[in-house]
């Protein structure tokens, strides 16, 4: 199971590889203020091109991963009740 990186976490990857953010938020069609709101909490990422950088950078999953999650957190759930029933 995939869990979201701190901003942290990011910018450590960032600084090990030699990226500037500046150069990815170009690669990715984004100013760099908009990647450093993100990254800094100014931007809260909860829809629109927020949530866009947060989930390109790893910050939060996407809805395929959550989707995923939420399956998968129900088939456990399935499992404990089989064997509680048993």
């Amino acid at each position: 199971m995939q869990t979201p990186l701190t901003p942290n976490q990011v910018k450590d990857q960032f600084e090990q590889l030699g990226n500037t953010f500046t150069d990815w938020a170009e690669q990715h069609g984004y100013t760099a203020n908009e990647v450093y709101r993100v990254l800094n909490g100014q931007a809260k990422a909860k829809y629109g091109k927020a949530h866009e950088i947060a989930v390109k950078l790893g910050l939060k999953l996407s809805p395929e991963q959550v989707a995923n999650r939420r399956g998968e957190i129900g088939e456990r759930r399935d499992e404990a009740h089989e064997r509680r029933a048993a």
